[in-house]
């Protein structure tokens, strides 16, 4: 999809770039703002300028306005999951710099470990916040947008907690955090032939876990299911594991929900691609978007002024 940035406001004088205004100034009324479909570019001495193509009809903007919004929740949604996504690289990539950093280590210092332990839950605070903002923002907009669509992240989101161990530990970690604050988080190495006099002979396997017992301890109302989950387990819980678990569902589920925005908006995006194409007809480069001209009272050296207002329209909307 395109990128469609907010609205920017900007003033100008009676020069205005070559786009015309069609109503005559009058500081004893206040007059509609003149709508058009224009060009953005940069002349020769980098300078931004735009060039009309045609007037766009009030009733035509409220249609062009409720798209452009409407292709903002298909794009926040794809950010939302990317800010996932670089969470959980920065998880993973401090985790494989400290296990090639302790490759041939026989012991480590609980300066040392401390630290670790508070990078990676500072990083797991993050992954864990993305995670509830992607879920929520999806859950509340095919609530209002469609009852099916809603039906079907439902649908998806259960598949993902009830076949998934990471996905439904995590999602019950978020609420652990809130109510009894960040895990603890254990460090360790693995030690393969320690007593081994040659240093080179000695290999190591750097280990980030949550502790089981702290888990357990905490008061804290874990499901039943995920209760007996965490007491059958081993002595702790892996925390890689858990996060490649839940990533693999992350990203199926947003395939998933991006399809569907897609599916909710289809109009808003033939409504764009239209104007893309008239762009294109247009023949003129640059920048398709909407510009907005407000005719404001002249100021103390009577010179009138402009309120400008330009929405970039995204450029690829969809394929024919």
């Amino acid at each position: 999809m395109g990128i469609t940035r907010g609205p920017r406001t900007r003033r100008v004088k009676r020069e205005r770039d070559n786009l015309e205004l069609d109503q005559k100034t009058d500081n004893t009324k206040a007059k509609k703002p003149e709508i058009s479909l224009s060009v953005s570019f940069k002349n020769g001495k980098g300078e931004s300028r735009f060039e009309k193509i045609r007037t766009i009809t009030e009733e035509e903007y409220e249609n062009i306005d409720k798209a452009l919004k409407e292709q903002d929740d298909i794009e926040q949604n794809e950010k939302i999951f990317k800010i996932i996504s670089g969470n959980y690289t920065s998880i993973l990539k401090f985790y494989l710099e400290e296990k090639k950093r302790l490759k041939n280590t026989r012991t480590i210092t609980w300066l040392y470990a401390g630290k670790v332990s508070l990078e990676l839950g500072r990083l797991l605070l993050n992954y864990l916040a993305s995670i509830k903002l992607f879920l929520e923002f999806n859950k509340t907009n095919f609530e209002k947008k469609s009852p099916e669509c809603f039906e079907e992240f439902e649908r998806i989101r259960r598949e993902a907690y009830d076949n998934t161990f990471g996905f439904r530990f995590l999602s019950k970690l978020r609420d652990y955090v809130q109510h009894c604050g960040l895990p603890i988080l254990s460090v360790g190495i693995e030690v393969t032939n320690p007593a081994e006099i040659d240093h080179k002979a000695v290999r190591s396997e750097f280990e980030v876990s949550i502790n089981k017992e702290g888990l357990l301890k905490a008061s804290f109302n874990w499901t039943s299911k995920i209760r007996k989950e965490i007491e059958a387990g081993p002595e702790n819980v892996d925390l890689i594991s858990v996060l490649k678990g839940t990533e693999s569902e992350i990203n199926r589920i947003y395939r998933i929900t991006d399809h569907l925005h897609k599916k909710i908006y289809i109009n808003s995006a033939v409504i764009l691609y239209s104007l893309n194409e008239e762009f294109r007809e247009s023949g003129i480069r640059g920048t398709p978007c909407i510009t907005i001209i407000e005719a404001m009272p002249t100021n103390e050296e009577n010179v009138r002024l402009f309120n400008l207002e330009v929405r970039p329209i995204p450029i690829i909307i969809v394929s024919k």
